[in-house]
């Protein structure tokens, strides 16, 4: 299992248009092959009177699928976050991994 986790800092001024765009967002990664899994958190310690932090995590069945979406889709899906809120938010993203047994 891999999870690829998106933290992405908001201007409050954009916040609930950015929300419910979001969901659906949510729901076109879910749609690609081997995502099984989703879920959207507020990280309360990041949030000022500025900005609104949230936290996404993606579940994925394997590192290959999160491979195959970072090379045919991520392009496309983080262009669309910009056209439709240009630089009013900031996204950084991570991959975890289960650790194996050795």
């Amino acid at each position: 299992m891999v999870i690829y986790e998106i933290n992405i800092s908001i201007d409050n001024g954009i916040f609930e248009r950015y929300a419910k765009w979001l969901k659906q967002h949510q729901k076109e990664m879910l749609s690609f092959k081997g995502f099984n899994h989703s879920e959207i958190y507020v990280d309360t310690q990041q949030n000022d009177d500025e900005k609104t932090a949230l936290v996404i995590i993606y579940q994925l069945e394997s590192m290959n699928h999160l491979e195959e979406y970072l090379r045919l889709h991520a392009k496309v899906m983080r262009e669309k976050a910009l056209e439709n809120f240009g630089g009013r938010f900031k996204a950084s993203r991570r991959i975890l991994r289960t650790l194996s047994p050795q």
